[in-house]
């Protein structure tokens, strides 16, 4: 198995397995992070989320695009850094066409059962961030990258 379908496998593993991640984008003055569920193409090679349009988050992302999303496997039982996984998804946040929002909206919708209501919102946008790479770290040392383009 080569390097890169290993890491493949790591992150689609840690992806089937957790739900929601932790949105990283930028304002004027800091980041500003957000707890949002997501939804990853079958390829790995973007995200979807959903937000309300009238957000912090999405007026910095239309803003910087270039966002981060982290989603790791640690829990309050085991908080163990050692065997735990991060990987980190670096790239832009683009808001999903109009020609394309019921398919990703159905395709978010599959994942996340219960968001129907927040995803029938008139205001409710998608967007899909276009991974440019992932920084999969394993425990505290070994860090390895997943170049997506």
């Amino acid at each position: 198995m080569s390097e890169n379908s290993a890491l493949n496998q790591i992150v689609r593993a840690l992806f089937e397995a957790q739900p929601v991640g932790i949105l990283a984008t930028q304002s004027d003055r800091h980041p500003y992070c957000n707890i949002v569920a997501f939804t990853p193409s079958d390829d790995l090679r973007s995200i979807l989320i959903a937000t309300p349009r009238f957000t912090s988050k999405y007026r910095n992302m239309l803003k910087h695009p270039g966002v981060c999303f982290m989603i790791d496997n640690r829990s309050p039982q085991n908080p163990d850094f050692t065997d735990g996984i991060a990987v980190t998804c670096i790239g832009r946040a683009v808001t999903v066409l109009p020609e394309e929002f019921e398919d990703c909206k159905r395709r978010h919708f599959e994942r996340h059962k219960n968001l129907r209501a927040h995803l029938d919102m008139p205001d409710c946008v998608l967007v899909r961030i276009e991974v440019e790479r992932y920084v999969i770290a394993r425990g505290v040392r070994q860090i390895e990258t997943l170049s997506m383009i």
